[in-house]
């Protein structure tokens, strides 16, 4: 019983998908491997890369600030 539900519900999804897909007049959809993929793919992996880099400078940054403030404060001595 539960395997025919399964089905069930597997070809309601199907069907939601097919129908999105014609309404966004998706003619085509993308492989693992195809040239959208592959641009897509190489965007994501920069944006991640930028994140962290992003990250990185703003933990250098603060880091620095502290470094500022520990050396004024050794020099009001």
């Amino acid at each position: 019983m539960a395997r025919a539900r399964s089905l069930e519900t597997l070809l309601t999804l199907q069907e939601a998908v097919q129908d999105l897909e014609s309404k966004l007049e998706i003619g085509e959809r993308w492989e693992k491997g195809s040239p959208a993929w592959l641009a897509t793919q190489a965007m994501i992996d920069s944006r991640a890369y930028c994140r962290a880099i992003n990250k990185l400078e703003g933990l250098v940054v603060g880091w620095l600030f502290e470094l500022g403030k520990v050396h004024q404060a050794g020099t009001d001595m």
